[in-house]
């Protein structure tokens, strides 16, 4: 067992340091079964203060050449009212943190609303998550 603890009294046991990371689940729907696959903890998102459907136009793309895939999926997700509700319900045999990203859409592109944004988010999810991680950075959200 792995445990984190600081000074505070904040701790979070971990049955292995094994977790995926936001991106796979963004709504949600598959933390119950993470625990089956392996992982230790889980996050869930990116959640945004706003339902957000994507970025227009191709999302995903394999690069052949590079052997990559070029990803421009936009942040899209239910937004934090309705994944709220879907964590309210339900308890987890592992951790899971919730990442927390502005909403993709212009008004967000604004510092004071953007913040607000995140705050939003932050406040409705508050008393779901074992951690939260905040995106500040995605490269592929509008004003980026």
């Amino acid at each position: 067992m792995w445990i984190y603890e600081e000074s505070f009294g904040f701790y979070v046991k971990f049955i292995n340091p094994i977790g995926l990371s936001a991106g796979f689940d963004k709504n949600a729907e598959l933390i119950g079964i993470m625990n089956t696959l392996g992982f230790g903890f889980s996050e869930v998102g990116s959640v945004t203060a706003l339902p957000c459907s994507g970025n227009k136009g191709v999302r995903l793309k394999r690069i052949l050449n590079r052997k990559s895939i070029w990803v421009n999926l936009g942040l899209n997700n239910d937004g934090a009212l309705k994944i709220g509700k879907k964590l309210e319900c339900q308890k987890f045999k592992i951790p899971f943190g919730i990442n927390v990203a502005k909403t993709n859409c212009r008004e967000t592109a604004d510092s004071d609303v953007g913040l607000k944004d995140y705050i939003y988010s932050l406040k409705t999810l508050r008393n779901l998550g074992n951690y939260f991680t905040v995106n500040i950075s995605c490269p592929n959200a509008y004003g980026s």
